[in-house]
């Protein structure tokens, strides 16, 4: 399993003699390393003062969250792990404008999340249209955001 990345990590260094070329490029997103709570903390604040782009990120991040709350003592706990890592890893490297931009995207495939929300779903605690009409409503929003190119990620 490591040998796939350490051997495009050998071909960089044999082809352009910079082993750690494809880690150093990650700098030019000018992502800091930050403590996840601080980083949520930040993403808070910024929301507050801001709204627009940095409500829709932590609404779909908490959104996410809640969903792996739910399914974390009812499914398998390597869904749970995934889970759980699918969301902190992005959270540790943050861009200081806009800590949660691009986690729309990273939460989309968090499928243990919606597993949660099927879930809550099952037991009517809210109802299945509840959750049909939230969520149909969200999509149309960052669909319609998507459709008209506007930065959501």
């Amino acid at each position: 399993m490591a040998l796939g990345p350490l051997s495009y990590l050998v071909f960089w260094q044999v082809r352009f003699g910079q082993f750690w070329a494809p880690l150093d490029a990650q700098r030019n997103w000018q992502r800091e390393p930050t403590f996840p709570l601080t980083a949520v903390w930040h993403a808070l604040t910024l929301t507050w003062r801001y709204q627009t782009w940095w409500l829709i990120d932590v609404i779909v991040v908490g959104i996410a969250i809640a969903g792996v709350l739910v399914a974390a003592f009812r499914v398998p706990l390597t869904y749970t792990v995934y889970a759980g890592m699918s969301v902190l890893i992005p959270l540790t490297f943050t861009y200081d404008q806009r800590p949660l931009t691009s986690m729309p995207r990273f939460m989309a495939v968090v499928f243990p999340a919606w597993w949660g929300f099927a879930i809550a779903a099952e037991r009517r605690r809210p109802p299945e249209a509840a959750f049909l009409v939230a969520f149909a409503g969200g999509f149309a929003l960052l669909a319609y955001l998507f459709i008209n190119w506007q930065p959501f990620f």
